[in-house]
């Protein structure tokens, strides 16, 4: 009778502990939404302003955890925003990402469109710099940090040059992009080794537009402009009124504020009376067609590439003409797109989802699973 007891005694306390451990993911929640941080940055002879935008859903036993080990639980997930969005958009994506992931976090860095002095260092050229500059301040404000420096010493953020922290929590990334983000992604995986995930979400740069630079924007306008009339008229009736609303009101002040902020840029930085068109630099960047000829993705342990099931602007049917079950095609895909990555073995995937280009705002949950899971990096 003892022995039975005892044993009793004993599921009882095992089963506690997985009632803890079940109550302790549960406590992982963002309750306000964070507020975003705003720096000025001196980068090839201008001043731009930078935004950064974390999401930390770590409970404060993960904290303690991540701190005493000197160790994140998994990848913190670098997320770069479509074309003009605000840092703090998308937010149900950024913040069921933080929830969902191992490691909890979830950083959005954006920065104006520079445009300085070193002509070679304007448009998303530079923002590669920058933006790495941005993720390794976000990440020292969590005690974290790459093992990786930045290669461009003539930057400066709130007039201060960086410095590494020590004994600090050393981490990997995941880039993932969105749009013109993932175009972005793909650059900033590619030349830095700090990223060993790529997730490119209804992504620029395969699509071939004409070679003439003016007419290749004009292009990829008229085809956004048409995708977001598709959006509008369908979307606002389907529930996602304030998605869609979010989304539009996003890229307008993104549009308005770079340009504002061109003329004081102007004044106290390189004088370029072209300077105020930046954000048309932006938009000739989309155009850019990215393959392993100028953008190589090597040493990478996943790339997932999704397209939108219904997205018009780029439109999964005319960029993969393929059977969208057929293993075959996919190899062929990633054979065109990313070589070098085929020969080393990269764990290699593309996904059509549902949803139109604003996809992973209106059906979130269904890309943040898809992604947490093909990485590996679902919090069970």
């Amino acid at each position: 009778m003892k022995k039975i007891f005892f044993m009793f005694l004993f599921f009882t306390y095992l089963l506690s502990g997985l009632g803890f451990t079940e109550n302790n993911i549960k406590k992982r929640e963002v309750q306000v939404k964070p507020n975003v941080q705003n720096v000025d940055i001196e980068f090839n002879g201008e001043y731009l302003k930078g935004y950064l935008f974390i999401v930390d859903a770590r409970t404060d036993e993960e904290k303690l955890k991540n701190f005493n080990e000197r160790n994140a639980n998994g990848s913190v997930f670098i997320f770069f925003q479509g074309h003009a969005q605000r840092a703090d958009d998308a937010y149900k994506f950024t913040k069921e990402l933080a929830l969902k992931s191992k490691s909890g976090i979830t950083i959005v860095p954006l920065c104006d469109t520079p445009f300085g002095k070193n002509k070679d260092l304007r448009g998303d050229n530079g923002k590669e710099i920058i933006l790495f500059y941005l993720i390794k301040h976000a990440l020292k404000s969590l005690n974290m940090n790459v093992d990786e420096e930045i290669q461009c010493k003539d930057i400066k953020i709130d007039g201060k040059s960086f410095v590494d922290l020590t004994n600090s929590i050393k981490v990997k990334l995941t880039a993932i992009g969105w749009s013109h983000g993932g175009l972005l992604a793909r650059r900033m995986a590619s030349k830095y080794t700090s990223f060993e995930n790529l997730i490119q979400i209804c992504p620029a740069g395969f699509t071939q537009w004409p070679d003439n630079s003016c007419l290749a924007s004009c292009c990829v306008l008229s085809s956004f402009n048409w995708e977001s009339l598709r959006i509008g008229f369908t979307e606002t009736f389907k529930g996602h009124f304030c998605d869609v609303m979010g989304a539009g009101w996003g890229i307008t002040k993104g549009l308005t504020g770079d340009t504002a902020r061109s003329c004081n840029s102007c004044i106290y930085g390189n004088f370029n009376i072209l300077k105020i068109l930046r954000p048309y630099k932006d938009i000739a960047d989309v155009t850019l067609y990215a393959d392993d000829n100028n953008f190589p993705v090597v040493n990478k342990k996943h790339i997932l590439v999704i397209f939108g099931e219904d997205d018009s602007l780029f439109d999964d049917e005319k960029l993969l003409k393929y059977d969208k079950n057929s293993e075959i095609i996919k190899e062929q895909f990633f054979s065109k797109y990313y070589e070098k990555s085929v020969i080393s073995n990269t764990k290699l995937d593309v996904r059509i989802l549902p949803g139109k280009h604003i996809g992973p705002i209106t059906h979130y949950d269904i890309y943040v699973d898809s992604i947490v899971t093909f990485l590996d990096e679902k919090l069970i």
